[in-house]
């Protein structure tokens, strides 16, 4: 099996994401994206991200990245993965988290790929003039 992943936004972002990650990482199986349009049916909208997380599921789970708390892809998610042994979610989903969850879903346990996703798509945070500045430091 393979750990699926969701991935919930508001508007094209999740499916602009899954773009720019298959550019890095080649076609991916079992990425999906959501995106919530203003014309969408909330109702409709989370049923079918239920629907499709349970197809996913294979038996090594499946993990949602939303965009951020509050919003009603994590709402929805939120609902979703209580109660459920084998769906994890996180939310403030950025580039590098994504990276971090394709290249890690086959090395680990859902659990621990989504602590990798956690921690990656933080330290994925950086300010490139501050590093910039330290590297030229250091040359010196």
């Amino acid at each position: 099996g393979m750990i699926g992943i969701i991935i919930a936004t508001h508007g094209g972002l999740a499916e602009g994401m899954i773009d720019g990650m298959e550019l890095l990482c080649g076609k991916q199986d079992k990425v999906v994206p959501f995106g919530l349009r203003i014309e969408d049916d909330l109702d409709v909208f989370s049923e079918e991200i239920i629907r499709k997380a349970h197809e996913l599921d294979d038996g090594d789970g499946v993990l949602l990245l939303v965009d951020f708390i509050g919003g009603s892809p994590a709402n929805i998610t939120g609902r979703l993965l209580v109660g459920e042994q084998n769906m994890e979610g996180i939310a403030g989903v950025n580039f590098p988290m994504l990276l971090e969850a394709v290249n890690s879903r086959d090395e680990g346990t859902l659990k621990e790929v989504t602590k990798q996703c956690k921690a990656g798509g933080t330290m994925g945070i950086a300010d490139i003039k501050e590093r910039m500045e330290q590297s030229m430091d250091e040359d010196e």
